[in-house]
């Protein structure tokens, strides 16, 4: 999904890039398609290009939130402890809103080339056939007041208004002129034209672009029939100028259609008129400031290109992980690599608000590690404890706080498991906002949680859950593993042991998050 996010304004980006090229200079057909082409080939087959060179270090996450490296959550924000403060970090609306785009283009795109579609097939059968050359058709209607031209699958269809049958001259012009769209494949290049306009709405420039080809397409049949003297300027232009008056009848135009009515704009009938009566020769001036233009759009595509891949990819890998955990001295703490605990990691890891988390949250573990380190060495706990306030503040002495459970503090204690332990908590005074004090009782409260289990996943488990809920897992699954009792519901957030792991892992190869 992340991929295809990125290649659709990647795609945006180039197709802006050609339209502001193609209103600036006066492309040919074949100039504008093959442009069209390289901003496609840019923007979907990246890989070769970085093969280039060095390209300056930018930031690009491999989510915009935690959420995306979460996965869809019910909430505006994304949970990362106990405690709605820092640990509740605010989700960007970008990812939604740039999805619910491409899903309306899609959808309209969809929904306006079925609609013509079902349209021009009922056009090609309700209109009585003029003359048949293999698959190219010739009919007349007495429906649609402009020349037009279109394709379906296994029929190339001409179309003419009846009136035309009374002027010969004018008729003979209108076939010729549609026919020469079909010669130069614009009847079916129309059809991607227009899906990119439709699945672009938004972008003015792509709208641009599709107009502006449109327009190329009427230049190149005009220069092939009259420039070469197929037929004449004066009878051409006098054809333009009355399909033209007929055309003003037209109110819209369907998809995949190419006619002669894209001349009722005044200004457009002009230039191609002008363009007809004036002898044309080769112009190198024009062609290179052309090819210039052509440059400096290109240029625009890269440039969009070099951003978006030329970047690090922050997601931790299941071998980087192994590795991290490998390289870890002996210690009494298990930590347990398995899909949850890399989740997590990336939760951390991946996002650009979770790393900004964990950077905050090391920075200001500094300040309280050594009161916190001689507090579990006290009570012979292991060292990786230090990850927990990681994970449950953010190492952020925060106020009670309603959810969950009034806790409050560096370790987030609850009120009655605070008192359990010697602590205050009343309206007067409340001693879990002593850091010194809490961390004792948070030790000992630890150390009396592996003294039960006799197990550290248990034990922080417990912590989180409570001893009661956790022992209640144990008596009715008759497992003792804390993974077991996660996913047979005994463990309170189903998440909490992993985050705990990966803040351990963050905490110690902090280059990870940097």
């Amino acid at each position: 999904m992340e991929i295809l996010g990125a290649v659709y304004f990647q795609l945006a980006l180039g197709l802006s890039a050609l339209g502001i090229v193609t209103l600036l200079f006066r492309l040919r057909l074949r100039q504008a398609r093959a442009l069209l082409w390289m901003t496609f080939v840019l923007a979907l087959v990246p890989t070769p290009l970085k093969k280039i060179g060095p390209i300056p270090s930018a930031q690009l996450w491999s989510a915009p939130s935690m959420r995306a490296a979460a996965g869809p959550e019910p909430t505006s924000i994304v949970s990362l402890g106990n405690s709605r403060y820092s640990t509740l970090v605010p989700l960007f609306p970008f990812t939604t809103a740039a999805w619910f785009l491409i899903s309306l283009g899609f959808i309209y795109g969809i929904t306006r080339l079925v609609r013509s579609f079902l349209f021009l097939s009922k056009l090609r059968w309700t209109s009585p056939c003029f003359r048949r050359l293999g698959r190219l058709e010739i009919r007349v209607s007495n429906r649609e007041p402009v020349p037009l031209s279109f394709w379906l699958p296994k029929a190339s269809v001409v179309l003419v208004p009846e009136f035309l049958l009374d002027c010969p001259g004018d008729l003979a012009i209108a076939i010729r002129h549609e026919i020469q769209h079909h010669r130069q494949g614009d009847t079916r290049w129309l059809y991607g034209i227009d899906a990119l306009s439709s699945l672009f709405f938004w972008n003015p420039f792509a709208q641009c672009l599709s107009r502006s080809i449109l327009e190329i397409q009427e230049f190149a049949c005009d220069e092939a029939l009259v420039l070469r003297k197929r037929v004449s300027p004066q009878a051409y232009g006098g054809c333009l100028l009355r399909v033209a008056e007929n055309a003003r009848r037209v109110q819209s135009q369907y998809a995949g259609t190419a006619c002669a009515a894209l001349g009722s704009s005044a200004s457009l009938l002009k230039r191609r008129i002008v363009h007809m009566l004036i002898d044309k020769k080769t112009n190198r001036a024009r062609k290179f400031i052309a090819w210039i233009g052509t440059a400096i759009g290109m240029m625009c595509v890269v440039t969009g290109w070099a951003t978006q891949f030329g970047v690090q990819d922050r997601r931790i890998s299941w071998s980087q992980a192994e590795a991290v955990v490998s390289s870890r001295s002996h210690s009494s703490f298990p930590i347990t690599l398995n899909e949850s605990v890399l989740k997590a990691l990336n939760l951390y890891a991946g996002t650009p608000d979770g790393r900004e988390y964990i950077q905050s949250a090391l920075t200001r573990m500094e300040s309280y590690r050594p009161m916190v380190q001689e507090k579990l060495s006290e009570y012979h706990l292991p060292e990786e404890l230090l990850a927990l306030p990681i994970m449950e503040s953010g190492y952020q002495n925060l106020p009670q706080n309603p959810k969950p459970l009034y806790s409050a503090g560096v370790w987030q204690f609850i009120p009655q498991t605070a008192r359990n332990f010697g602590l205050r908590v009343d309206k007067k005074k409340d001693d879990r906002l002593n850091v010194e004090r809490e961390t004792d009782a948070a030790s000992r409260y630890l150390s009396s949680l592996y003294l039960r289990f006799r197990d550290w996943e248990l034990a922080v488990l417990a912590y989180n859950a409570g001893e009661n809920g956790v022992q209640r897992g144990i008596n009715q699954t008759g497992k003792r593993n804390a993974w077991d009792l996660i996913e047979a519901g005994f463990g309170g957030d189903s998440e909490y042991l992993a985050r705990m792991i990966a803040a351990v892992i963050l905490m110690q190869s902090p280059q990870l998050v940097k």
